[in-house]
């Protein structure tokens, strides 16, 4: 199994969440608040890619205000996309300028920013459990190594949750298995609650890590023995994404006048219809026109051509197949080859996001390339928003999250 640390706590939270989300592959939408503080994380990754002992004040604001009006959130209750309420902008400058009144000229060694990390985990049945994550900063001072997150949560927790907090124990995990000769004495955990410009510290030790991979190994165990995948009404419910197909809250779902009114039904079809005919007419002008662009690029090999609205992008589409009998060498000891006794690319790429990193090396190493194909992608300025759906765009910020891509 693939998963991550928010992962496994709404499954410990919601096991219908977590069913809706990891399972069902229906995407979330998210906060205002989550929003928000995804665009702080982006921030403060960019300052301190750029040398933050370098950047004023002023520059780190400019930035701030320059993508703000891209920010946009799902509002649940009223169905629509809006923009962050001015109360957060107004947050974000105030927190913005206190860290940059303590952080603004320190001299410390960045080490990775937004740190993508996977960490291999074998249960008593010599499964292979992948967890993966993001690491916001980790950064060296004199000898001291620390790993620091990120919080603009409303509230400051005591210590002795920090001491607690689940998260930086994996965190802790998956430095010392990138760095495995660092002394975990050395290394420092931090949250840091932007709100109220105050970091928390805390250690763990080898035992702690220990239990932290037993922890693991049994959320993961009580996952897949799972089958009901039941709603657990809590009082994070209210925050909910999925709140308006919940079962729970189907009672307060109103009704569609709509499908009562026969007469706006058949409006409705009507439109549809009239709609469907002229979107074949644009979409086969859209395709002649495509196509000429397409011929242009390959015919000169030219891999990105811009214009004033966009650009079009030519790539190398290969075209591979496996060697499955290297393969059935390398998935058996791992227990995963019974899964592919018949071959199902589905299925096997399933079986990558599971897999080790080395193990996945060692599998594409039986790729064959049979042929390439071109292929060109037409890309709209507006695509090219430092955010997209809520997040940062991937196709600007190379940002990898707890989903791993397809091979």
């Amino acid at each position: 199994m693939r998963i991550s640390h928010s992962a496994m706590e709404t499954f410990k939270q919601c096991p219908h969440k977590y069913k809706l989300n990891q399972i069902d592959k229906i995407v979330e939408p998210k906060s205002e608040e989550a929003i928000f503080g995804s665009y702080l994380h982006y921030i403060l990754q960019w300052f301190f890619e750029n040398d933050h002992r370098k950047i004023s004040l002023k520059d780190l604001l400019s930035f701030f205000e320059k993508h703000w009006l891209e920010i946009k959130y799902f509002d649940i209750k009223n169905q629509k996309e809006k923009t962050l309420n001015n109360f957060y902008f107004d947050e974000g400058l105030m927190m913005l300028k206190n860290f940059y009144q303590k952080n603004g000229h320190k001299d410390v060694t960045i080490l990775s920013l937004e740190n993508p990390f996977e960490i291999s985990l074998n249960d008593s049945n010599n499964q292979v459990h992948i967890v993966s994550g993001i690491i916001d900063r980790i950064q060296k001072s004199q000898d001291r190594y620390e790993i620091m997150d990120y919080k603009t949560g409303k509230r400051l927790p005591t210590q002795n949750k920090v001491n607690q907090n689940s998260q930086l124990s994996i965190y802790a995990l998956a430095f010392l298995d990138q760095w495995p000769n660092i002394n975990i004495k050395d290394l420092d955990l931090s949250l840091y609650f932007l709100k109220f410009g105050e970091i928390i510290k805390t250690k763990r030790t080898v035992e702690d890590l220990i239990e932290t991979k037993s922890k693991i190994l049994k959320t993961i165990k009580d996952i897949q023995k799972e089958k009901v995948f039941a709603p657990k009404p809590n009082n994070l419910c209210d925050w909910c994404g999925y709140k308006n197909i919940c079962p729970v809250f189907k009672h307060y779902q109103p009704k569609n006048s709509i499908e009562k009114d026969e007469t706006n039904i058949k409006h409705l079809m009507d439109k549809y219809f009239d709609l469907h005919q002229k979107r074949k007419n644009i979409e086969k002008e859209i395709d002649n026109i495509k196509s000429k662009v397409d011929n242009y690029l390959v015919a000169k090999n030219l891999y990105q051509l811009e214009s004033d609205q966009g650009c079009f992008q030519l790539n190398d589409l290969e075209d591979c197949a496996y060697e499955w009998k290297k393969i059935k060498d390398i998935l058996k000891p791992l227990g995963k080859w019974t899964q592919l006794i018949k071959i199902d690319q589905t299925e096997f790429k399933k079986i990558m996001r599971e897999i080790p990193e080395d193990i996945r090396n060692q599998i594409n190493n039986c790729k064959i390339v049979k042929n390439k194909t071109k292929i060109v992608t037409a890309i709209h300025k507006s695509e090219n928003s430092i955010f997209k759906n809520g997040d940062i765009n991937k196709n600007i910020q190379n940002r990898i999250y707890d989903d791993f891509t397809d091979i």
